[in-house]
């Protein structure tokens, strides 16, 4: 990753954790180089992202977003999102999901840089790096539990790496993460209970919505063994739509709002802060209680593509 001529670095981060009822966007400048004869610009994503506790008194999400410039590959705007969902008593939840995307930033800003020294290889590399990340997460708060004193102190986490032509999904829980321009737009498969009975046939799509074992994770950071995050490779599309969203957004009418009466992607902040919001109040009227993050992104670079699972 690099910095403009000008010194001025193309990177921003916005984390937030157990604010009151916010939601946000960012839309990145559009600047050019002025040293140079021909102005530079690049192609920049709609950012929106938001959490709302719900009827919950604190909110355990958390949420990052940056955004870097390399110019290993033509698609020159790296995009890095992810969201978190604790869980633990009293404050710990709260401090896993924090911990959690404290580490993703300092491997954003520390290590992933060094997965760019073959450009060849980086998308490879950077998914390992992501795989590794997930494990450190997991031991961190295994430790932080164990000397507290703490029976549990977990957290989902699903991440999104726009890189090069390449996006890369890493999660482990049941935090979610939507392609909408992918002919199946759910990117993860939840590793629930639920989820697991209904892939052996065992449970049916009503029954998962109301079995009282719906909430059991059977992996994620920072409880029992470890996580063994899933990790997905596809090809960016130009105009593709990312959503990141805790359990308390999707189980709802949440990734719905986001396709409903829409004949054309997001195009400004507004819109994905208003598609946000609309998201929190329609949740909360259909009954639900708990926290909700999003983070919705419209990338501006990649042609068409599949995906793969590593």
């Amino acid at each position: 990753m690099r910095e403009k001529d000008t010194g001025e670095k193309r990177r921003r981060v916005r984390r937030i954790n157990n604010p009151e009822r916010n939601t946000g966007t960012r839309e990145p400048e559009r600047k050019s180089n002025k040293s140079s004869p021909v102005p530079f610009f690049c192609a920049e994503p709609v950012i929106g992202y938001g959490t709302d506790p719900g009827r919950r008194r604190i909110n355990q999400d958390a949420l990052l977003v940056m955004t870097a410039e390399t110019d290993c590959f033509r698609e020159n705007t790296v995009i890095f999102a992810a969201v978190c969902d604790g869980m633990g008593g009293h404050t710990k939840g709260e401090e896993a999901s924090r911990t959690a995307v404290t580490e993703m930033e300092r491997w954003f800003r520390s290590i992933f840089p060094g997965c760019l020294a073959d450009p060849a290889g980086a998308v490879g590399k950077a998914a390992e790096s992501l795989r590794e990340l997930f494990l450190e997460i997991h031991k961190k708060l295994r430790a932080a539990a164990s000397e507290s004193g703490e029976n549990g102190m977990g957290t989902t986490a699903c991440a999104l790496l726009l890189l090069g032509p390449s996006y890369i999904a890493a999660h482990t829980g049941d935090s979610r993460i939507y392609a909408f321009s992918e002919k199946t737009p759910l990117v993860t498969r939840d590793h629930s209970w639920v989820m697991e009975e209904f892939a052996a046939g065992r449970l049916g799509e009503e029954e998962m919505k109301t079995d009282p074992r719906r909430n059991v994770l059977m992996k994620c950071l920072g409880i029992g063994n470890g996580p063994d995050p899933d990790i997905r490779i596809g090809l960016r599309k130009k105009g593709a739509e990312y959503l990141l969203c805790s359990d308390g957004f999707w189980r709802e009418r949440g990734p719905a709002v986001m396709l409903e009466g829409r004949d054309r992607g997001i195009l400004s902040r507004g819109e994905a802060e208003t598609l946000i919001r609309r998201g929190f109040e329609e949740n909360i009227a259909a009954g639900e209680t708990d926290n909700m993050t999003a983070v919705l992104l419209r990338d501006e670079w990649g042609e068409n593509g599949g995906s793969s699972w590593r």
